[in-house]
């Protein structure tokens, strides 16, 4: 989404007392969870699954209070603000809620150093062309809501990533002026003011949402409850590899007593030498195999955590 030309996309990993295991990577200045890898945004009677990133200037610099504050109360905000949100999303797109629903879709949430929340939205319409991005950003905290038709907000965090402390007017009246929230020459930027519900207008909310998003949840949970016993009866049922496969043993034992006779062989009869090269391809072929078979050996001996989830990736990706 935002620009990532020049940087060369890396990862460290970190284990976090709350979040995990997470990985860092300089290509989008974040920490992503490597397990607890998807949130949850309920919109239109739907549950959408959102990829949520700790923004961080490298990886010497961790996840803060103030995005694990964020973080927590992720869920609570998604039900308090629900309706208002839609309304936003609304009057931003200028169609029926029915196409609404289908043309917008949440993909990442992004905890800025501050405490920040925002929600990056897909129109699914629209084909990213040029790294320009096709839809729109939405803060949910704090204190107001605001949507801009575009990616800049998302820039305008990752300005903000030098400053660790948090600005009390961002905690006490919603943006700060300079970094965050639409900025005022850009005019498809909307926002609608929300005072903080009292006690009685937030448990109304919770009713309505609980009646509206009750059984979606339920199912939800359920199905993602399924994904995780899956996942993890993948991830139990990957083996330490072996050091020495009987596969490339044997191989080896072929091309020894194969170069033994070419070797004896070129000093009776010269015409073996147009088979040097296919034998000396096959070595090499036969030797970029072992360095393969034995990296993964000693990676899965170093760390087999990763190794398996290296495993689980390679699996998902063919």
């Amino acid at each position: 989404m935002a620009d990532k030309k020049g940087k060369k996309q890396q990862e460290k990993i970190m284990t976090h007392p709350k979040l995990g295991d997470m990985k860092y990577d300089y290509y989008d200045d974040a920490w992503h969870p490597i397990l607890s890898g998807v949130m949850k945004v309920p919109l239109w009677g739907k549950i959408f699954e959102v990829a949520p990133e700790f923004m961080a200037k490298d990886a010497e610099q961790g996840i803060n209070s103030f995005q694990e504050e964020s973080y927590e109360s992720f869920d609570s905000l998604m039900i308090e603000q629900n309706a208002v949100m839609e309304q936003i999303i609304l009057k931003y797109s200028g169609v029926s809620e029915e196409e609404t629903a289908t043309m917008f879709i949440p993909t990442n949430v992004y905890f800025g150093r501050r405490g920040e929340c925002l929600l990056a939205f897909q129109d699914t319409e629209i084909e990213e062309i040029d790294d320009d991005f096709p839809g729109f950003t939405m803060f949910v905290s704090p204190k107001k809501l605001s949507l801009e038709g575009s990616d800049n907000a998302v820039f305008r965090l990752r300005e903000c990533l030098e400053e660790e402390e948090a600005s009390r007017y961002i905690r006490e009246h919603g943006y700060d002026p300079v970094c965050i929230g639409p900025q005022p020459w850009n005019m498809s930027a909307l926002e609608i003011n929300t005072d903080e519900p009292d006690e009685a207008e937030r448990d109304e909310r919770k009713k309505r949402f609980q009646l509206k998003y009750g059984q979606e949840l339920l199912k939800y949970e359920q199905e993602k409850a399924e994904k995780a016993k899956q996942w993890q009866e993948r991830y139990d049922s990957i083996e330490m590899p072996r050091l020495i496969d009987i596969g490339l043993v044997r191989f080896a034992v072929f091309m020894v007593l194969l170069w033994g006779a070419f070797i004896v062989g070129i000093s009776y009869f010269k015409w073996l030498l147009i088979l040097a090269m296919p034998m000396v391809f096959s070595t090499i072929i036969f030797i970029a195999f072992c360095c393969y078979f034995f990296s993964r050996y000693f990676l899965a001996k170093r760390d087999f955590d990763s190794y398996k989830r290296k495993v689980m990736e390679e699996e998902d990706t063919e």
